[in-house]
């Protein structure tokens, strides 16, 4: 469980985002985050291999929800097409809501 106490109000907002992005799987906010810190667990190509675990739209999730919090531009479009309907709608709806 997330519990940021001297995050900024940008890294909660943005938390606030990706918990919508990953609202289907709630469990990939934990495997992503640090529980006391504003920062991911560990670096994102480490995240990467071991999302091996996690299905391919929750692979591609991790990574969109990756890149939005570092800024890093790993996720490819056509990528986005592999997610169902409901998770491609909350990558839109992410995306709308955050300002890069």
């Amino acid at each position: 469980m997330i519990h940021w106490d001297h995050a900024s109000q940008g890294d909660r907002d943005l938390l606030q985002i990706l918990r919508g992005l990953c609202e289907q799987h709630p469990k990939l906010i934990d495997f992503m985050f640090h529980p006391t810190r504003a920062a991911l667990r560990a670096e994102p190509k480490t995240l990467h291999r071991e999302a091996r675990c996690f299905s391919s739209g929750e692979q591609i999730l991790i990574r969109v929800a990756i890149d939005l919090w570092g800024n890093l531009d790993h996720v490819k479009l056509s990528e986005l097409g592999r997610l169902d309907s409901s998770n491609f709608q909350r990558v839109i709806a992410a995306f709308s809501r955050i300002r890069l």
